[in-house]
C-alpha cells in the first residue's frame, strides 16, 4: 500500500505553499509600512486656513446696506444687530476657544446706510435692522471663516401722527 500513495511534494512545489509565502510577505510589508508611518511626525499646521493651525481664525465678516423700502434712499443711524443662531460650525482640531465669539453684535449704519460687522464666528446669524420711527426688518445670513457675507436690507418708515383733532357735537332732544 505504501507504493500506491504519491510521493510527498517538496516545499514550494504546490500552489498552496506559494499562497502562504505570498500572504506572509504581504503581512511583513504591511507591518513595515505601518511602522514607518508611525515613526513620521505629523505635517506642520502653519497654513492660516487649516483649522489645526494656531494661526487659524474662525472669523468671517458681515457687510451690507440699509435703504428705504420704496426708494433707494440710504438710512443712516439704523441699529443693525447680528444675533447668532444655534448652528455653530464645529471645525476639526479647533476647540472653539478663540477671540471670535458667538455673541450678539450691534453696529450702526453710516451716512451711506452701510454697515460692517467683523470677527463673527462661522455660523448663521439673524440680522435685524431697527430704529426709531422705522419698522424692523430681519434676514438670515450664513457667515463662513475667511469670507464676507453681504446683505441689503430695505426698511419701511412707520406712520407718524402730526396732529389730532377732536370734534364734539351736542345733540338736543326732540320736541
Amino acid at each position: 500500500m505504501k507504493g500506491d500513495l504519491p510521493p510527498e511534494p517538496a516545499f514550494g512545489d504546490s500552489i498552496f505553499d506559494h499562497r502562504i509565502v505570498r500572504l506572509l510577505l504581504l503581512r511583513v510589508l504591511f507591518l513595515l509600512v505601518a511602522a514607518g508611518l508611525a515613526a513620521c511626525d505629523s505635517a506642520p499646521h502653519d497654513n492660516p486656513l487649516d483649522p489645526c493651525s494656531p494661526r487659524f481664525r474662525n472669523a468671517g465678516r458681515l457687510s451690507g446696506t440699509v435703504a428705504a423700502l420704496y426708494t433707494p434712499e440710504p438710512r443712516a443711524g439704523v441699529r443693525v444687530r447680528a444675533v447668532p443662531q444655534g448652528d455653530a460650525e464645529i471645525l476639526p482640531c479647533h476647540d472653539g476657544a478663540s477671540e471670535e465669539t458667538r455673541t450678539e453684535r450691534i453696529v450702526m449704519t453710516d451716512a451711506a446706510g452701510a454697515f460692517e460687522v467683523e470677527g463673527l464666528a462661522s455660523g448663521s446669524y439673524l440680522v435685524i435692522a431697527e430704529g426709531d420711527g422705522l419698522e424692523a426688518d430681519t434676514t438670515l445670513i450664513r457667515v463662513s471663516a475667511g469670507s464676507v457675507a453681504t446683505t441689503s436690507i430695505r426698511i419701511n418708515t412707520l406712520p407718524v401722527v402730526t396732529s389730532t383733532m377732536a370734534r364734539t357735537v351736542h345733540i338736543l332732544a326732540g320736541p
